[in-house]
């Protein structure tokens, strides 16, 4: 037998001391353990940069064939990307818009897409490839992506689409 204090994790990331106390032997421990808290893509990360947590090293989510990584380090905590953010590259008009995205890929582990998170991203082109743990796909998300081809397949655990989300990808 054994008793945690305290026995319930922290809301946010990063360290926590827990100590353990074991009742025969009378034996404590305290360790300190490294919270991984769940994080959306947003657009300061997109201008940025994040820290892939596999490798350690600043990847560039802004141009080209873009890979967002599963576990990020995002100001010195360790997170596990679990969406991509409202207007994290997208906007409501062609204005500020992140033209320099050619492809995307995401992590399983993304569960939402935000609302015109990729809207007027013209360059974004080929087929869009979502995830498997997708749930939610916001208003606009990729409205106005014409540059996007092939067949659209939505996986099995989706149970919202915003409207207009793919509206004018005439691609």
């Amino acid at each position: 037998d054994y008793t945690l204090t305290p026995d319930t994790a922290v809301d946010s990331a990063g360290p926590m001391d827990v100590t353990v106390q074991w009742t025969e032997g009378n034996l404590e421990a305290t360790v300190t353990l490294n919270v991984v808290g769940e994080i959306e893509i947003t657009r300061e990360m997109v201008e940025a940069g994040v820290t892939d947590a596999e490798i350690g090293k600043v990847v560039d989510i802004k141009s080209g064939e873009v890979t967002i990584p599963e576990y990020i380090i995002w100001k010195g905590n360790k997170y596990q990307v679990v969406g991509i953010g409202d207007f994290a590259y997208g906007s409501q008009t062609s204005v500020n818009v992140n033209q320099e995205i050619t492809g995307i890929h995401f992590p399983d582990s993304v569960q939402r897409i935000g609302n015109n998170a990729f809207s007027w991203c013209k360059n974004l082109t080929g087929p869009l490839e979502l995830p498997a743990g997708l749930t939610e796909i916001g208003e606009s998300a990729f409205s106005s992506c014409s540059g996007l081809t092939g067949a659209l397949k939505i996986p099995e655990g989706v149970i919202s689409i915003g409207e207009y989300a793919f509206a004018n990808c005439t691609g």
